[in-house]
């Protein structure tokens, strides 16, 4: 595991928001800030500029946009195939933490943007995963997402909601 160093930040971490205290969030798409010629950047390199200026700028948090593993690198992220883990286009783990931890030592919360409403269908994903409409609807006219052509969650099957939240 990494040895996380925000001891002092987690006691404190309550306190930006007190009733009335500001909260200011940067949002960044991870894979396009700083790259050039639409190569993801690295989490290191994130960590090293990143936390930095979004503190100088007065910033409070960094909110990510998602950064789950998902099909297309030249989206937003925003359908993700796997819900728990960073994107290994940016690194491994272990870096995504060292990240976490520079924003931590900036004064910097972090905040991911997550993606629990709809999926892909590609076949290499959730969509009828054991050959059944596992995660989504049955019925298409339940569970597609016309504007964004992808699956929707069935929060009604027990399986789905603890897949969730597990």
């Amino acid at each position: 595991p990494y040895p996380c160093t925000d001891d002092d930040w987690m006691p404190a971490r309550d306190r930006p928001h007190a009733p009335g205290a500001a909260i200011a969030i940067y949002e960044v798409h991870a894979g396009s800030w700083l790259a050039a010629d639409g190569d993801a950047c690295p989490w290191r390199q994130l960590a090293d500029k990143l936390p930095a200026y979004a503190a100088s700028m007065g910033f409070t948090h960094i909110e990510l946009m998602p950064i789950m593993e998902h099909p297309f690198g030249g989206s937003w992220g925003y359908q993700p195939l796997g819900l728990f883990a960073p994107s290994a286009r940016f690194g491994p783990p272990a870096a995504f933490a060292h990240f976490v931890d520079r924003c931590h030592a900036s004064g910097i919360g972090v905040i991911l943007d997550w993606v629990p409403a709809h999926f892909p269908d590609d076949p290499h994903g959730l969509a009828r995963l054991d050959g059944t409409a596992l995660y989504e609807y049955d019925d298409p006219r339940e569970g597609y997402h016309p504007d964004w052509h992808t699956l929707v969650y069935n929060l009604g099957r027990t399986e789905v909601r603890a897949f969730m939240i597990a």
